[in-house]
């Protein structure tokens, strides 16, 4: 197998991991920030915090392509542990894509308000990137596992 086939089933499993990701994630955001009881399927359409989601959704995607091919020419070429593979390629997606999207509250609300620095990237960055791993670091473990179990298939078949 060559580089560029590994690189490509990588990003392949990790798009449809990211579509579930994105999917789970919207789901439980019509459960969490409804504001009827039951569900409401357009949440988002008056959810103040929008543009901090849409940033998350991108980066979550953009990293998933490269930490996807990453991952694939890991286990594929290298020979790497599938699950070990998977599992930091899950966490590495969560942690990055938490950073990224704290910093749209950082420039938005965080700087406006004129509080010291070290404050406000301790408020605005450090506390959601503790809460969102904290939240999200089993269900990253587990869909990491199952994009180096999709990868490592491929592998048997060789």
């Amino acid at each position: 197998m060559h580089a560029a086939q590994a690189t490509a089933l990588g990003q392949h499993y990790a798009n449809q991991l990211v579509l579930i990701g994105l999917a789970l994630a919207y789901l439980g955001g019509m459960f969490i920030f409804s504001r009827s009881p039951g569900a409401d399927w357009l949440w988002l359409a008056h959810f103040r915090y929008w543009p901090h989601l849409v940033v998350a959704a991108v980066v979550f995607w953009a990293c998933g392509r490269g930490y996807g091919g990453w991952a694939g020419r890991l286990v594929l070429l290298r020979h790497y542990n599938v699950w070990g593979v998977g599992a930091l390629t899950g966490v590495l997606l969560l942690v990055t894509t938490a950073f990224a999207a704290s910093w749209v509250a950082f420039f938005q609300q965080g700087l406006p308000m004129r509080f010291s620095l070290a404050s406000t990237l301790f408020d605005y960055i450090w506390k959601p990137l503790v809460w969102v791993t904290c939240a999200g670091l089993v269900p990253a473990v587990l869909a990491g596992l199952w994009l180096g179990y999709k990868i490592g298939t491929h592998l048997a078949r060789q």
